[in-house]
C-alpha cells in the first residue's frame, strides 16, 4: 500500500497512529523488565549544545547524536570534538562522527569522563574513577516530515579495582509540520541491563521516557521547545529551551529546568540561577564552534566547548 504525504495533518496522524502504541508498550516493558541507578553518566551532556540546553529539545533537529537519535540532521559528513569541565576538576571528552546516506544517517560517538583521584576521608585511601560511553546511532526519514531513530549505548565504568558494564538502547520518533514551524517527539532512554556489576552490588540503569514539542514563530528567528521527562525511579522534570538565530552564522541558546527546585539556598541570587543553562554556537565556512554552560545548583557550573568540521 502506498502512503501519500499531503499535509501537516497527515504527518501528525501518522505519528499518533504508529508511534504512540509502540511508545506505551515500551513504557510497560521498561517498568517491569528493567527495574531501577548506576551508570548515571548516560544522562550527562557530552556536547556543548546539549550542555547549554540541559539535554532538552528532543523534538528539535540538530547535527549531534543526543537523547533522540531521530533528530539527527546533516547533509555532509561531520566530525566533532568536545571538552567539558565539571566542578571538582572532573573532565569529560567526546569524539563524534556522523555520515549521511540518502534518507539515512549513521553516527558514532566515544565519550570518556575522568573523576580524578578520590580520597576516602576515613581511611585516607586514594583511588581513581573513570567511565567510558560508546554509542552507535541510526536515523531514517520516512514520508518527508517523519523520522525514527535508535542508538546502542555501551557504558563501562571503573572505580578503583571494581568495574561495571552496561548495554542499553535509545529509541525515538519525531515529526514536524510541513512548514517546519512545529513538531513533536517521543523517546525511550537507556532501556537495557547491567552485564557486569561492581562486586555484588545491586545496580540499575537510569531508564525513562520523554515527550517533547517545539514551535518556531513565523516572524521571529527563535525556536521554543519543552520536554517532559520521567525516570524509572519516578523522578520527573521539565526542560524548557529557547534557541535564537539572529543570523545563519550565530545561535544563542538558553535552557531551564525544575530539576534543582528542591534545592533552596539562603542566597537569593543562587536560587534565581539554579537550574539554568546557556550557550552559543558560531558557524563559519566548514567550521563550527559551540560553547555551553550549565548550573548544577550548589555543585557549581559545568562548562564545555565543541569544535566541529564538515567534510564537504
Amino acid at each position: 500500500m502506498m502512503l501519500k504525504y499531503n499535509s501537516d495533518k497527515c504527518s501528525i496522524s501518522i505519528f499518533i497512529k504508529n508511534i504512540f502504541p509502540c511508545f506505551w508498550f515500551l513504557i510497560i516493558i521498561n517498568t517491569f523488565a528493567f527495574p531501577q541507578t548506576s551508570h548515571s553518566t548516560l544522562e550527562y551532556s557530552f556536547t556543548s549544545r546539549s550542555l547549554s540546553i540541559y539535554r532538552g529539545a528532543c523534538a528539535v533537529s540538530s547535527g549531534y547524536l543526543d537523547v533522540n537519535p531521530a533528530t539527527l540532521e546533516i547533509s555532509s559528513p561531520i566530525g566533532n570534538f568536545t571538552f567539558i569541565r565539571y566542578p571538582a576538576d572532573i573532565y569529560a571528552h567526546n569524539l563524534s562522527f556522523s555520515f549521511p546516506m540518502k534518507s539515512k544517517i549513521i553516527a558514532f560517538t566515544l565519550s570518556t569522563i575522568d573523576f580524578g583521584q578520590i580520597l576516602d576521608g576515613e581511611t585516607g585511601y586514594t583511588f581513581s574513577a573513570r567511565e567510558f560511553v560508546g554509542r552507535i546511532g541510526y536515523k531514517m526519514t520516512v514520508l518527508n516530515s517523519f523520522s525514527v531513530g535508535g542508538a546502542i549505548n555501551l557504558s563501562h565504568n571503573r572505580i578503583d579495582h571494581y568495574s561495571s558494564t552496561a548495554v542499553s538502547i535509545n529509541m525515538g520518533g519525531r515529526t514536524q509540520l510541513s512548514s517546519g514551524r512545529g513538531g513533536m517527539a517521543v523517546v525511550m532512554e537507556n532501556i537495557g541491563k547491567i552485564i557486569q556489576g561492581h562486586n555484588k552490588t545491586k545496580e540499575s540503569i537510569p531508564a525513562g521516557y520523554r515527550v517533547g514539542g517545539f514551535y518556531h514563530p513565523k516572524h521571529l528567528p527563535v525556536v521554543l521547545s519543552v520536554d517532559y521527562i520521567c525516570r524509572s525511579n519516578n523522578d520527573q522534570m521539565v526542560v524548557g529551551v529557547l534557541e535564537f538565530y539572529p543570523t545563519q552564522y550565530f545561535t544563542f541558546r538558553l535552557g531551564s529546568t525544575n530539576r534543582e527546585d528542591n534545592r533552596i539556598y539562603n542566597d537569593y541570587k543562587k536560587n534565581m540561577i539554579s537550574g539554568l543553562s546557556l550557550g552559543f554556537g558560531v558557524h563559519f565556512l566548514k567550521y563550527t564552534f559551540d560553547f555551553g554552560s550549565q548550573n548544577l545548583g550548589s555543585a557549581g557550573w559545568v562548562t564545555g566547548i565543541t569544535i566541529g568540521y564538515t567534510a564537504f
